[in-house]
């Protein structure tokens, strides 16, 4: 928050001249004219940036003839180079309907610079020692300078515009950041007939290393990820079989890596789960390999373990990262364990740890891939399995290994409780290189409305506190259905200390183009963290996959702080949750955004189901005990009753309403785990409303 409260400080010391703009009118800005903002149109600006800079100064805007204007490029056969050119020249046409001219040179690191008039832009270029404070920062490697210059050897009309950096992510990114800023200006229509742009002095860098998605669903937005400046996705490697002469064969798709490396985002291939292996051929190629035990014993998604004793088997995983090693811009590599802790039954096997083993054959293949690749990064994917031996894989591999924090029950979750467990921060204190992969969604099963700000915030600054250096969220099935939280993932990772989440939300609809953003950001502040409670006691995952309906029919009591209601402590904050949605959706509906609006109303739907399980589980247990219902209980009954049933209506209107503003062809692919999410919630409302019929009907 301090460091918006700085950037706002810096936009209001502006203000004085901004009287000399507002007495001139934006429409008489001259060529090469540098004029002031006002301090609302200033903060107009700043929020079309996503994520907010760490240190920005808005000096004003300037106009620029559109005959006049170039681009200087790094002499760099680079995609991002290319990249950043395409971005430059889409951005101009558009909203200046001109052709930007684009011109190469050798650059100390790399940099860019915008010229208008008659200057050399050589002449704007910043010197090597001037780019001393990118070397110092934090993460080196993404940092940047944006600066205004004024060129030699130019008229009283020229300007520079120059983005520096010491690698190609930060040129990137200075670009991302000039261009969000661009639109900002424009979006204020000071001059419509002319170019004005920006004039800013900028200094920014990450908090976090790296920052991404785990998912090949990832792979469809990587546009969209790198406006944000998110540069990790984790997939699976496109093919992993064992060929007709026994060996590992393993790739990741060419074109994807470049698309990647286009927008500055690495692309990194998982070696799938070690126990989910049969559909490679590797137990028809090597029959032995396969563990030894009672299949019938084995979880349902279990091909079967692997017996790590056979030199085939650790052959073939070390063939498979060989090969990975081979492609082209494929810098690392993660092997992913067994989900379940299926041990091979062999006398081998039952003398080691299963993830002991894992993470030994793990080592072993990486260290015949840095053969072929020497720099190849080893990463190794913890598992909800591995969860009780953590500590030990830990203790196994060298520093240089990176590892991965994931367990589908601790990190695929919404709970309140940190994340980070004491282990795991050890780790990082001995100088361990720790990674994690947590839902930023409602739930990794169900697909429901989930705009938390608030949620995101406090996993990144726990993240960020406890010194982990990446962050793989997970968001299936697409990014348009959590759009808001990831791209709140992507402003806290990199500056965690910027934007508050009411601020974010605001700058959010801004860029969205939301009409009302102040009272967006007052819905966010008031819906978020009901909406964490909600999903954070487990709605409608798991407790609507016909757990809360057994408790009910069960006639089991009910309170918070236990069982659906376990993290909203109180009676008092279970009444503020449904007055807090109420107000949401009062708002939502004020600021008429058909998207906002079916959310609202879909967690206040969830709220009157919650808010009525106290007192009606009460109610049953009286009934269960063989107590003939009063009149008043009856009554009490009927309106809970008529509530449930009236949010399992809510529930299936709305559901389908926020998800086609989510997705315009949603009928054309409605993820299954939608469908499943509709149809929990009605047979549960229908559970309760059967149950509350046939305690009525009995009159005990």
């Amino acid at each position: 928050m301090y460091r918006l409260v700085r950037c706002l400080l810096g936009i209001g010391v502006l203000f004085l001249l901004g009287q000399y703009w507002a007495g001139k009118g934006g429409g008489n800005i001259q060529a090469g004219e540098i004029r002031s903002l006002s301090p609302e149109e200033a903060q107009q600006v700043v929020r079309h940036t996503v994520p907010l800079p760490k240190k920005l100064e808005i000096q004003g805007v300037v106009v620029s003839k559109s005959t006049e204007l170039s681009l200087l490029l790094p002499n760099l056969h680079h995609p991002v180079i290319e990249q950043i050119a395409a971005d430059f020249r889409e951005q101009f046409a558009e909203h200046f309907k001109t052709e930007l001219k684009v011109i190469r040179e050798v650059t100390p690191g790399f940099q860019a610079v915008l010229i208008s008039g008659q200057g050399d832009p050589r002449s704007c270029l910043l010197p090597e020692d001037a780019l001393s404070p990118l070397r110092k920062s934090p993460i080196a490697r993404d940092s940047y300078f944006i600066r205004t210059v004024q060129p030699g050897k130019g008229d009283s009309q020229s300007f520079g515009v120059v983005l520096a950096a010491i690698e190609a992510p930060g040129l990137f990114y200075a670009a991302k950041t000039f261009l969000q800023l661009t639109r900002g200006v424009v979006s204020l229509q000071l001059k419509p007939s002319a170019i004005v742009l920006p004039v800013a002095d900028i200094f920014d860098w990450p908090d976090l290393p790296e920052r991404g998605l785990w998912g090949a669903y990832a792979l469809e937005q990587l546009d969209w990820l790198a406006e944000r400046k998110m540069n990790l996705v984790e997939t699976h490697a496109t093919r992993l079989t064992v060929d007709a002469d026994g060996r590992g064969v393993a790739e990741l798709d060419s074109a994807l890596v470049d698309q990647a490396r286009r927008q500055a985002v690495k692309l990194v291939p998982i070696i799938t789960h070690l126990d989910q292996l049969r559909r490679t051929g590797i137990f028809k190629a090597y029959p032995h390999v396969l563990g030894k035990g009672d299949p019938k014993k084995w979880p349902t998604w279990v091909d079967g373990p692997v017996c790590w004793a056979q030199e085939e088997a650790q052959r073939v995983l070390a063939d498979w990262m060989v090969s990975l090693a081979r492609a082209e811009h494929v810098d690392a590599v993660t092997v992913w364990l067994s989900e379940a802790a299926v041990q091979c039954g062999c006398e081998t096997c039952m003398g080691e740890n299963q993830y002991i083993m894992e993470t030994r054959a793990a080592l072993a293949a990486w260290k015949e891939a840095k053969k072929v690749k020497p720099h190849l990064e080893l990463r190794i994917l913890l598992t909800q399995g591995s969860y009780p031996v953590n500590d030990k894989i830990l203790a196994e591999v060298p520093p240089e290994v990176r590892i991965i924090y994931y367990d589908g029950g601790r990190t695929y979750t919404s709970s309140h409780k940190p994340m980070i467990e004491p282990r795991l921060e050890d780790f990082v204190k001995r100088g361990g290189w720790l990674g994690v992969c947590p839902q930023l969604t409602a739930s990794w099963r169900i697909v429901s409305p989930f705009s938390g700000a608030q949620f995101i915030h406090a996993r990144l600054e726990e993240f960020i506190g406890k010194h982990l250096q990446c962050l793989y969220g997970y968001a299936t099935p697409s990014i348009r259905y959590w759009d808001y939280n990831v791209e709140a993932a992507a402003e806290w990772s990199w500056n965690l200390h910027g934007r508050s989440t009411r601020e974010f939300a605001i700058s959010w609809a801004v860029r969205q183009k939301i009409p009302k953003p102040d009272l967006v950001g007052q819905w966010s502040e008031l819906l978020g963290p009901v909406s964490w409670d909600v999903y954070a006691c487990g709605i409608p995952y798991p407790w609507f996959f016909g757990r809360l309906a057994q408790q009910v029919r069960a006639r089991q009591i009910i309170q918070p702080g236990e069982g659906p209601l376990a993290e909203i402590p109180s009676s008092d904050q279970l009444a503020e949750d449904l007055s807090r949605a109420k107000q949401a959706l009062l708002i939502a509906e004020e600021i008429g955004h058909p998207k906002l609006i079916a959310e609202s109303r879909v967690i206040l739907a969830y709220m009157q189901v919650l808010s009525s399980l106290p007192e009606l589980s009460l109610l049953l247990q009286k009934s269960k005990a063989g107590e003939k219902l009063s009149e008043e209980d009856r009554t009490k009954l009927e309106k809970i009753q008529s509530q449930i049933a009236e949010a399992g209506d809510t529930l299936k209107t709305e559901l389908w309403n926020w998800a086609r503003q989510c997705d315009l062809q949603l009928d054309k692919r409605t993820p299954p785990r939608f469908l499943d999410t509709v149809q929990v919630c009605e047979e549960t409302v229908k559970t309760l409303v059967e149950t509350i019929a046939a305690t009525l009907q009995s009159g005990n």
